[in-house]
């Protein structure tokens, strides 16, 4: 066999190889997703369908009641289940490259929970695969090479906390969701309000801020970053660049997730909604 054929031979066995193992790496991470949306939709209320009325903004900061009017929630239902799709770019520190990844997200809203599974390309045929979750009051990062190498697991009640801030400052794709039993409001001026939300033996808060036709436009909070393998509670913001509708609701479409460090502001996500779903439980009235 000649030199060139054995290279040919050579590549189209490396070839092979790295395509099978980016299948496997495919179907261990689809399997891991699959068990873990399992155990959150498991753990969800199979309650009574319930429609927002006029009514149900009585009592709320103003802000709050404009932004629900706004997003044409009144005569909805507050959905049991949302189903996303993003695309976007992520980053790892102030100097990292930005890497382009895909992501799909599902959500409970009774319980609060979600599990959200990104892919993203680091090198040609080289990606990492990202499961965040928060399920039954716990949350948890678990970044795989591949899908299939585990490059380490965030856990422990600094991360319940930050995955618990995420889930309600997420609301701002299934609004109807601000009317929870477990989310309260308390009003700061005309164009912003403090939510709390409550869940197992978790209590976090945000600032929503609202532009006078009631569009959310940012929010801010003290969240849990990760710095060196310490937690360090740092002052976190999430804009909001573009609006759409889905299913009649109108969201946020566009947007960016920044940490303000004291050597500035690190923007470490930009991204776009694609799809966005809901689920409604039976209404039984």
């Amino acid at each position: 066999m000649s030199r060139k054929r054995r290279i040919v031979l050579v590549g189209i066995v490396v070839a092979a190889a790295a395509i099978g193992l980016l299948a496997v790496g495919h179907l261990v991470f689809s399997r891991l997703v699959a068990r873990e949306v399992g155990r959150l939709l498991g753990q969800s209320a199979n309650r009574q369908g319930r429609v927002i009325a006029e009514r149900d903004l009585a009592g709320l900061p103003e802000p709050v009641a404009r932004w629900l009017r706004a997003a044409s929630v009144v005569g909805q239902e507050i959905p049991r289940i949302v189903h996303l799709q993003q695309e976007g770019r992520i980053r790892l520190g102030p100097d990292a490259p930005w890497l382009p990844f895909t992501a799909r997200q599902v959500y409970t809203t009774d319980p609060p929970g979600f599990v959200w599974a990104a892919e993203g390309a680091v090198a040609p045929f080289v990606s990492v695969r990202v499961l965040d979750r928060y399920i039954a009051g716990r949350g948890g990062t678990e970044p795989r090479l591949l899908g299939l190498i585990p490059l380490g697991r965030a856990s422990g009640p600094e991360i319940d906390a930050a995955s618990l801030q995420r889930y309600l400052n997420e609301i701002m794709w299934f609004p109807a969701a601000a009317l929870s039993p477990g989310v309260q409001w308390e009003a700061i001026d005309a164009h912003s309000a403090r939510a709390t939300i409550h869940d197992h033996d978790q209590r976090v808060s945000g600032i929503f801020v609202w532009d006078d036709a009631g569009q959310l436009v940012t929010m801010t909070a003290d969240r849990y970053r990760t710095v060196d393998g310490r937690y360090l509670l740092t002052p976190w913001e999430t804009p909001i660049r573009d609006y759409g509708a889905f299913s009649g609701v109108r969201v946020p479409i566009a947007g960016e997730g920044a940490w303000h460090l004291e050597a500035g502001d690190f923007t470490y996500i930009a991204l776009r909604v694609t799809s966005l779903t809901y689920d409604f439980p039976p209404n039984q009235s």
